[in-house]
């Protein structure tokens, strides 16, 4: 499963189009031809309904009193229905053709709905908030711009759009700019069927074939589909109801029951964890030529577990909900099942709070300090975490392992017929880069690097060792490798720096040429996860490197020896210490104090790790997660205690078939 991340934008910053792409139709789609679809005011009639029921499930009483941004709105067939609900409705489109078709089908009874040609990014909120024109095109003015009349919405309603959007993370971040604090987002989704079944007989027809993803993209006139299916339908709005909803009356337990029967509701609430555990939020069914699914017939296949997931990372109080079916409508003539979610814009959450993000450094010996120990962090609090940057840069033997262990990197791809010409064109992602040791090895090797740690004390070290000024090419975050990465990537993570600790960013990148992890892995408690996560951002072709202490021939751990020695003389330490104060206490002194140890069995902590791994042990791990060309060998030792004994370096190598 793959999550495109070509974002093709059709319109300069002003709203011009481009050519059109090598993929866009032969046949351009018009208005008219998309209102001759059977069952397109049928179809917008429920899209209205069920954005009104879950608002009201949500909560909100007083609907006429918002002011919504329709996001995808085709040539306008929800349009009038959602006008008749609130109080304005602005609606955006990338399709200059179907959006200048919208409001010569819109009823005269709606003129509080105002529209502009427009792309979700994350400078929407700038361009919004700017005054500046857009393109709000009419077909006797095609070339006509007009200023949006607000900067910020009460909500957003997405209907039938995102299984067409290429960079999620890009469009979401849009709609979180123009969506006031406290704002709603409504998103409903259809059912799409499993790879290698169809809706129908016909492959045209999955209902719609529209390729409107909003923001995204060329006016392939089947764009959007959205549905808007009631489009004309902006005549019918008998089946809605509209006069019950009055601005000051709140809604009844009889509309929501209506409601209910309307959308055909079942119970159940589709979580994250009631199923689908793909790591994906998308799964892209069918691309074009460029991995662009914002073309008709080319679509991610969004499941309601993984639309819940990824509104869950931008709202509060999510929930998504099947809502029965679509009616017939479309080429294919068939009907669909739908899904809908929905959730609410909280105010900027602290750093402390943690997104669970992973990033293992390797810690070698990390010392007594509570906490963090590459905190691969299977649910490390980073409120807890009390690492010292400087201090673990301090250490005897960091830089000099720093540097063997960048060297059997580039040995590693190498091996795989990697030049170092071909490494200055890779994007490279460091899992637990710690402060930063090899980080600044990797730097001047390779095109970018994107760090990740589950220290937040670790990332300000690392950004104050490598300052961005100095190095535009070097981005991190606070992550936590696991089968969701893919989808947290999608979404800003904490990326702090000592004047920004608490700012959030969207990673630069959802796929990487390579995935370093350097002495890593013997803290990570899930190692099938944590691969699953690591795999889950390369590119297909791209490579993953792992470097790990080794057993010498004949299965010596010295690592492990040297651990087991170093924390004797700890533990010695500890009793004395506790001894002495016990005296001054008048206490009797201890004879002996436990091994620290977490209850959970976990090793990632301070003085716990896996023992070594064998060539063999690390080859079937990436075997085991598809990954091809394994190669494991061991090269050398590393310095990491240089008054202990050295321990093997273990490198190994696999490609993502």
């Amino acid at each position: 499963m793959t999550d495109p991340i070509t974002q093709t934008d059709p319109l300069h910053p002003g709203g011009v189009e481009h050519e059109p792409h090598a993929h866009q139709h032969d046949e351009e789609w018009t208005g008219e031809k998309y209102w001759s679809w059977p069952g397109v005011r049928e179809m917008a009639v429920k899209s209205a309904e069920t954005v009104e029921w879950a608002l009201r499930r949500a909560g909100v009483e007083e609907l006429k009193e918002l002011h919504v941004l329709e996001v995808g709105a085709g040539g306008g067939a929800v349009t009038p229905h959602l006008s008749h609900l609130f109080s304005t409705v602005h609606s955006i489109d990338v399709s200059p053709s179907l959006l200048s078709s919208l409001p010569q089908h819109l009823p005269e009874d709606c003129t509080n709905v105002t529209y502009s040609l427009h792309t979700l990014t994350p400078s929407s909120s700038g361009e919004f908030e700017g005054g500046s024109q857009q393109p709000s095109p009419t077909q006797s003015e095609p070339e006509r711009r007009l200023v949006p009349p607000r900067a910020r919405w009460d909500a957003g309603v997405v209907a039938m759009v995102m299984h067409h959007v290429d960079d999620v993370a890009g469009f979401m971040e849009g709609l979180m700019g123009v969506l006031e604090v406290g704002g709603w987002v409504v998103v409903i989704e259809v059912q799409f069927p499993e790879e290698g079944k169809e809706w129908s007989g016909d492959e045209q027809g999955h209902a719609h074939g529209h390729g409107h993803a909003h923001g995204h993209g060329q006016d392939h006139g089947e764009v959007h589909a959205h549905a808007h299916a009631s489009e004309k339908t902006g005549h019918s709005h008998e089946g809605n109801n509209h006069d019950q909803h009055h601005p000051h009356h709140p809604v009844s337990d009889q509309r929501v029951g209506d409601l209910d029967s309307k959308v055909q509701m079942p119970r159940e609430r589709c979580r994250e964890d009631d199923a689908d555990k793909s790591p994906d939020p998308t799964d892209a069914r069918q691309t074009t030529a460029s991995g662009s699914v914002n073309a008709p017939n080319h679509f991610h296949r969004l499941t309601p577990p993984r639309l819940h997931r990824l509104l869950s990372h931008w709202l509060e109080d999510v929930q998504v909900e099947m809502c029965g079916e679509y009616p017939p409508f479309g080429p294919a003539n068939v009907s669909v099942p739908c899904f809908v979610g929905w959730g609410r814009k909280g105010k900027p959450v602290a750093a402390s709070t943690g997104t669970g993000a992973q990033g293992v450094h390797h810690d070698h010996d990390h010392r007594a300090e509570p906490v963090h120990d590459h905190a691969l962090g299977h649910g490390s609090s980073h409120g807890e975490d009390t690492w010292d940057g400087a201090a673990y840069l301090a250490r005897p033997g960091v830089r000099e392992t720093a540097q063997i262990s960048f060297d059997s990197i580039v040995h590693a791809l190498n091996g795989a017929n990697v030049t170092r010409e071909d490494m200055k064109s890779m994007n490279v992602l460091e899992i637990g880069s710690g402060p930063g040791p090899v980080t600044a090895h990797l730097l001047p090797a390779f095109s970018s690097v994107h760090a990740i740690d589950t220290s937040p004390s670790m990332l300000l070290s690392l950004s104050t060792l490598l300052p961005s000024s100095s190095h535009p090419t070097l981005s991190h975050s606070l992550h936590f490798l696991s089968p969701s990465s893919p989808t947290d990537f999608m979404t800003p993570l904490f990326s702090p720096i000592p004047s920004e600790p608490e700012r959030k960013l969207v990673p630069p990148q959802r796929e990487f040429d390579l995935a370093i992890a350097n002495l890593v892995a013997h803290h990570v408690d899930d190692l099938d996860g944590w691969m699953e996560g690591a795999v889950g951002l390369l590119r297909k072709g791209g490579w993953l490197v792992v470097t790990e202490f080794g057993k010498e021939e004949g299965g010596k751990d010295v690592a492990g020896e040297v651990r087991t020695e170093k924390e004797k003389e700890r533990q010695e330490e500890l009793q004395n210490v506790n001894a002495g104060a016990r005296a001054e206490a008048g206490e009797e002194s201890e004879t002996s104090l436990p091994l620290r140890a977490l209850p959970s069995g976990s090793v990632n902590a301070p003085g716990h790790h896996h023992p070594s791994f064998t060539p063999s042990q690390l080859s079937s791990l990436f075997t085991r997660h598809g990954l091809v060309d394994v190669h494991a060998e061991i090269r050398g030792t590393l310095p990491v205690w240089p008054d202990k004994a050295h321990p093997p370096c273990l490198i190994v190598r696999g490609r993502k078939g």
